[in-house]
């Protein structure tokens, strides 16, 4: 399994990932989150889905990119993404595929743009306004970041909140784990860049679960008995009452 957060924020654009692949068998730490720049334009993803299903789509992906104008074309970019995630579909159907991608250019000024695609949901890739989640379950990373995502917050803020909600379902989720993966973009300075995993895990080791526990217990212990409903009569109170 696996859990991957793209985030727009007033400054820029963040993508986060997990790093654990299984195959039922085996596991291990993979690359999941995928860049490419240009002088004026850039894009990064990450995909949740079948192994080899993840590696053909990301070599088509550099293929198409490398093959790409300085001068970008966000439509005819988007066509190819879709053709490819649809050829892939078409020969493999059972094969589940999805993808958080982000994009920017920087000619007359600076723009930026998160799609997400899911194969098995149709072959359009949509632009998301906010934030974009993959994997086989997102419940509660999706239930996280609305109730923490701001449209006006700055890169270095998606770039906590995006490692906040990936390590929670690390700690939660079935298959989620191993170093978290970042990448984004922001204004005044075009491009992808990474970041070592030392500052990842020094960013990770900040937030404890234990904590986060704490506060549905505290939040349930304040609420229980005034959500309780009323105590149903009983037999005998009944009869006292008459």
């Amino acid at each position: 399994m696996t859990f991957i957060v793209g985030i727009v924020c007033e400054t820029g654009l963040v993508i986060c990932s997990d790093s654990r692949e299984t195959d039922g068998v085996s596991k291990r730490d993979v690359k999941k989150v995928r860049h490419y720049n240009r002088d004026r334009w850039g894009v990064a993803w990450a995909c949740s889905g079948d192994t080899d299903i993840i590696k053909r789509f990301s070599d088509k992906m550099f293929q198409v990119l490398e093959n790409e104008n300085d001068d970008v074309d966000w439509s005819r970019l988007h066509e190819a993404i879709e053709f490819i995630a649809q050829s892939l579909h078409s020969k493999y159907k059972r094969a589940g595929l999805q993808i958080v991608v982000g994009l920017w250019t920087h000619h007359k000024k600076y723009i930026t743009r998160l799609c997400f695609l899911d194969v098995r949901q149709g072959n359009c890739l949509s632009v998301e306004e906010h934030y974009a989640c993959a994997g086989m379950d997102t419940s509660l990373g999706r239930f996280v970041l609305e109730s923490m995502y701001d449209p006006s917050c700055l890169i270095t803020p998606a770039i906590t909140m995006a490692v906040f909600v990936t390590h929670l379902m690390k700690e939660t989720a079935d298959g989620v784990g191993g170093p978290i993966q970042v990448v984004s973009c922001r204004l005044g300075k075009p491009g992808w860049g990474t970041y070592h995993r030392d500052d990842i895990d020094r960013l990770e080791e900040k937030y404890d679960t234990a904590e986060v526990r704490q506060m549905f217990v505290h939040y349930w212990g304040t609420r229980l008995f005034s959500l309780l409903p009323p105590k149903p009569l009983t037999s005998q109170t009944s009869k006292q009452g008459q």
